[in-house]
């Protein structure tokens, strides 16, 4: 595992449908694959996509499953920002 040896082709995400959506009215959840064993470490910087000068915020994400080629990686992010910006950190 880690970040220098990564497989970028695995790494996967989408901003729609099952990789990132609304659960309920104060919490999102953001998903993303990797190779399995790929990463030690995924945390999300996030923040209102249209105040640049707030401050960004950070969320920790865990593997909630894997399979014989992928981990999948998640965060449920609480905020009452829904027009939300955010990237990915890896390790």
């Amino acid at each position: 595992g880690g970040c220098c040896n990564l497989l970028k082709e695995a790494i996967f995400h989408k901003t729609i449908l099952d990789y990132c959506y609304s659960y309920d009215k104060d919490t999102i959840i953001i998903k993303m694959r990797a190779k399995k064993n790929d990463l030690v470490k995924c945390t999300i910087i996030y923040g209102d996509r249209y105040d640049w000068g707030a401050e960004d915020s950070v969320c920790g994400m865990e593997v909630f499953a894997s399979d014989g080629m992928f981990d999948y990686w998640q965060a449920e992010i609480k905020s009452p920002i829904f027009r939300m910006r955010y990237v990915f950190k890896i390790e």
